[in-house]
């Protein structure tokens, strides 16, 4: 007959070691957070294609509208990445939020638009908005 070994652990390639709670839970705030940074680059990639668009001249211009359309499919997939951790309602909230107050910034500081207390005071309460939901989100 064979004789058999103690049994030791094996070290397994490519497989992570198990975690313990407390490494399971940073682990998941460490993905909420990075699909909150993914949140914010979608909207950074909106404002970028919403301030484009009226370069594109209704797309007619191939340059101009070719960069829209590249910021628009990164915003869509950066915003779909980030729903894998983040309620879409409140992603698309606050994705939505990010695209208009920067490009009212953008408008407002580039384009010379209004800039009256009453129109900044309006962002202000799109910016509590995007804030609210972030700092109020539920964890589960």
């Amino acid at each position: 007959m064979a004789r058999s070994t103690p049994s030791r652990p094996r070290k397994s390639a490519g497989l992570r070691p198990r975690h313990d709670l407390s490494s399971a839970a940073t682990e998941h705030d460490w993905e909420l957070n990075l699909g909150w940074l993914y949140l914010l680059l979608a909207g950074v990639c909106e404002i970028f294609y919403a301030a484009a668009m009226p370069r594109t001249d209704g797309f007619t211009k191939p340059g101009p509208s070719a960069f829209c359309i590249v910021f628009i499919c990164l915003s869509m997939y950066l915003l779909s990445i980030a729903t894998r951790t983040i309620p879409v309602g409140t992603a698309y909230a606050v994705w939505v939020g990010i695209g208009a107050v920067g490009t009212a910034i953008y408008g407002i500081l580039l384009l010379g638009e209004d800039r009256s207390l009453a129109r900044i005071f309006c962002f202000l309460l799109i910016l509590a908005g995007i804030v609210g939901p972030k700092l109020l989100s539920a964890e589960k």
